[in-house]
């Protein structure tokens, strides 16, 4: 069989195979997201480098218990900056509802991320943070340091990102389609 049909056969799916989706919603700050009609069938953009590998099962059983389909983001390099892009330019791109990137320090993840118009990236290694990016900034990708969390805390961290809904007040709002306006102008 393919790859991409042995990966299909564990509940993982290659973003490459998907189109785009058709039906978008925006979310209060402007950024585009999918609609599937059903929340809890979202795909989720995942880029891992090989140092965060212990962190990878746990990412993709908690998806599939919380019954999101893991779209494992089509390159040749596993490098964080190539796998931000990807990833980043999965959920800008309607092919996932948000995505998750996990490298050494989590840094590059959400600076490559955060370029990529409709992507607010956080780096979150701690549930509080976790919580805030998603409930205060309606953050969709989430970045995590292979380096600094273990198992257990991303677990958590994961849990916290997946139940907290997207949310961003109109002020905060305001700001970053401003400055979306002036990313696109200056292209």
């Amino acid at each position: 069989p393919l790859a991409k049909d042995a990966l299909a056969a564990t509940g993982i799916v290659l973003a490459s195979a998907l189109p785009s989706r058709e039906t978008t919603a925006h979310t209060a700050h402007g950024i585009q997201q999918q609609q599937s009609g059903r929340k809890d069938l979202d795909r989720v953009a995942v880029g891992v480098v090989p140092s965060g590998a212990s962190l990878e099962s746990i990412l993709f059983a908690t998806l599939r218990r919380s019954n999101r389909i893991p779209l494992r983001v089509p390159t040749s390099r596993r490098e964080a900056a190539h796998l931000a892009r990807q990833v980043a330019g999965a959920v800008s791109g309607g092919q996932a509802a948000w995505g998750v990137i996990i490298d050494e320090s989590g840094i590059i993840g959400a600076a490559v991320a955060n370029r990529v118009t409709g992507v607010i990236a956080a780096l979150c290694n701690d549930e509080t943070t976790a919580r805030r990016a998603r409930g205060q900034v309606g953050a969709n990708v989430l970045c995590v340091a292979a380096d600094i969390v273990a198992g257990p805390l991303f677990e958590r961290i994961l849990s916290a990102w997946i139940e907290t809904p997207a949310q961003c007040d109109e002020d905060t709002a305001n700001v970053i389609r401003e400055l979306d306006r002036c990313q696109e102008s200056a292209r």
